[in-house]
């Protein structure tokens, strides 16, 4: 079934490949403005800035209504793209591309090394710019922090407008005494695939963009805007496909695939692909890096991909609460190191009847473990949680105000204290320990109320640092050999030795002065891999003890072995090895 509509949904995408017309105009409205700029294409409405009003105008495809304006006040504000909600120009004056808010103000801008850049598109990865300086015209390529990627010669003097098909790139050459051309390129060679005049004859064409299935033009000579056939390309293939949670089997959403994204249920169709063979980066927040390799498209076929992404360690969810009773979550994996985490909205998954329509009333954290067995604890570190542009805590204040807990009377506990093990060297993070005695699932809440509610969008993300490991017991030997404290540190040989299932491990932590040292004990496989961190916390001189169950970072069972235990206090570090035989 999962074959048949992957293909299905290829041959639709090729259905329109058939005879084109390249400049064929299918609608036309006038400019709101006399002096038109670029066009750009949110997904659903057309944009066009104003040439020497500096407006950005939003235009109904259809009938060319204007639906709204966004002053921006820039001079030298030619080219108009939009990326990630956000509109970005570039200015000629000073070679930049500004990126701007909703109100069109500047938070960003980015220097290229341009001569004087006219158009801007944004290509799913990259920049694209048109560079009208002579005597080098040229199609430029840069990242977002404006270094230079790639080239090509323009083939005339005035490059303007510029747009992505999302395989070409399309740009006009205007012509002031005469019929401006509008071309199609290749985007690695430059080659010329096409090109059409102006309708109306126009010399100026401004301003380009493309609505997934048509081109739009800005023919400033004659202060039209028009709707016209592009030039789909039936040489190319799509790779179609499902990225998943390869602990749940769930779907995960927004992973960006060669410029497509996933669905909410984890589907993608990545089209206009040209043929030859691919290698793939998934990179998604909570789950090991994947890298496919040599995976092959054909031109006018489909090449599906199922793949499973592997969680980094144990889950934690977070959980949004709208005033419609709507709730959406995210279950995401955390190991025993400290990881930032950026994660889209989109991500979030839920039952509710529209994502995102109603102001947002709690954010939620939901811990998850525990209670597997009596002796089961489970441990979190989280700090700096920001929700789109709001700080939700970054518990620099040195307390936990605002939050509630939320534990089931199924012998759940929930733990929270703040904790100075923080990933940036600032003062505070939130400790969570959690686990049920009685040996039953755990289930745990910690709320944080909004009052008033407040809105967000699909578009925007979650940003947090999120780490944990199983929390193995330490306790102290009382009373202390011979009475005293311990002068040195020391490691001694575990026992049983071999062991199975579990084992424990004594050593001595000796007074330091001016400090409580950071203790460390981890085990690691012959190559020198670590298997799982058993204590990494201030202890206070003493000897000590604890039992190691056989498990991995992941409270999975480790096989039958020689393994290493590493005890490390400031600069002195001891090893022994152990052997476990299941």
């Amino acid at each position: 079934m999962y074959r048949k509509a992957m293909i299905l949904m290829a041959m639709l995408l090729f259905s329109f490949h058939t005879l084109a017309q390249p400049g064929r105009v299918i609608r036309t409205f006038p400019s709101p403005t006399p002096h038109l700029a670029d066009l750009t294409w949110d997904g659903t409405y057309l944009y066009l800035l104003g040439l020497t009003d500096h407006i950005i105008y939003k235009l109904d495809p259809n009938n060319g209504n204007v639906l709204g304006t966004i002053s921006t006040g820039i001079t030298g504000a030619l080219g108009l793209t939009y990326r990630n909600g956000h509109f970005w120009v570039s200015v000629v004056s000073d070679n930049t591309l500004r990126e701007l808010d909703a109100n069109g103000q500047v938070i960003r801008t980015v220097s290229i090394p341009s001569q004087q850049a006219i158009g801007i598109e944004w290509d799913g990865q990259t920049f694209r710019v048109a560079d009208s300086g002579a005597p080098d015209e040229e199609i430029l390529q840069v990242d977002t922090l404006g270094n230079l990627l790639s080239s090509f010669l323009f083939p005339g003097d005035s490059p303007f407008g510029l747009t992505w098909d999302g395989n070409t790139i399309w740009c006009a050459d205007n012509n002031l005494g005469g019929v401006a051309t509008v071309y199609q390129f290749d985007p690695v060679t430059g080659n010329i695939i096409t090109s059409f005049p102006c309708p109306n004859g126009g010399g100026a064409v401004n301003g380009l963009a493309w609505d997934g299935q048509y081109l739009w033009v800005a023919d400033q000579s004659n202060d039209l805007i028009y709707q016209v056939e592009g030039n789909p390309l039936p040489q190319f293939g799509v790779i179609a496909g499902y990225i998943r949670d390869g602990d749940t089997g769930a779907g995960i959403g927004a992973v960006r695939v060669l410029g497509a994204l996933t669905n909410s249920s984890g589907y993608f169709v990545a089209d206009s692909l040209p043929p030859g063979f691919y290698s793939l980066s998934i990179v998604v927040a909570g789950f090991e890096e994947l890298i496919i390799d040599s995976l092959e498209v054909i031109a006018g076929d489909t090449t599906l991909l199922d793949t499973a992404l592997t969680p980094v360690g144990e889950p934690f969810e977070f959980l949004l609460r709208e005033s419609d009773g709507d709730e959406w979550h995210l279950r995401t994996y955390r190991d025993s190191t400290w990881r930032f985490y950026e994660v889209p909205l989109q991500r979030f998954r839920g039952t509710g009847s529209g994502f995102l329509d109603s102001p947002l009333v709690e954010f939620v954290l939901h811990p998850i473990g525990g209670g597997i067995s009596p002796t089961t604890e489970i441990a979190d570190w989280l700090d700096a949680l920001v929700l789109a542009d709001s700080l939700i805590d970054d518990f620099e204040d040195g307390n936990l105000n605002g939050w509630t807990l939320d534990i089931a009377l199924n012998g759940s506990y929930l733990d929270t204290l703040l904790d100075a093990f923080t990933p940036d060297s600032s003062d505070w993070c939130l400790y969570l320990k959690h686990g049920n005695p009685l040996g039953q699932g755990f289930f745990g809440l910690m709320i944080r109320s909004f009052s008033p509610a407040f809105s967000i969008s699909p578009e925007d993300s979650l940003r947090f640092w999120l780490r944990g490991t199983p929390e193995y017991e330490v306790t102290g030997i009382s009373p202390h050999p011979g009475g005293s404290l311990p002068q040195k540190l020391s490691l001694k040989q575990n026992y049983p030795n071999p062991f199975n299932p579990a084992t424990v491990i004594e050593f001595t932590v000796p007074a330091f002065t001016g400090k409580i040292p950071r203790v460390t004990l981890a085990v690691y496989d012959l190559l020198g891999r670590k298997i799982t961190t058993l204590i990494n916390k201030s202890l206070t001189p003493g000897y000590y003890q604890l039992r190691w169950n056989g498990t991995d970072a992941r409270g999975k069972k480790v096989g039958s072995g020689v393994y290493l235990y590493e005890l490390k206090v400031e600069q002195q570090r001891l090893v022994k090895k152990m052997v476990l035989l299941r």
